[in-house]
């Protein structure tokens, strides 16, 4: 398996989400997508970096 998974603190560290957010977001069936394994949670990097694509807001003035 080649693909990399981070820690939801390796999250916070990479993309300044707290947490307490990012377990909030779980809770709530929002936020990026996640897996859990053996109860841990862990954050697909391809998953992260499609969640923020998706959760781009183009500004008037920004080249789109």
């Amino acid at each position: 398996m080649t693909e990399k998974y981070l820690k939801p603190k390796e999250v916070e560290q990479a993309l300044g989400i707290p947490e307490k957010t990012l377990a909030n977001w779980r809770s709530q069936g929002k936020g990026p997508a996640y897996f859990k394994f053996g109860g841990k949670v862990r954050y697909a990097l391809k998953d992260l970096e499609d969640w923020i694509r998706t959760n781009r807001i183009l500004t008037v003035d920004c080249p789109g």
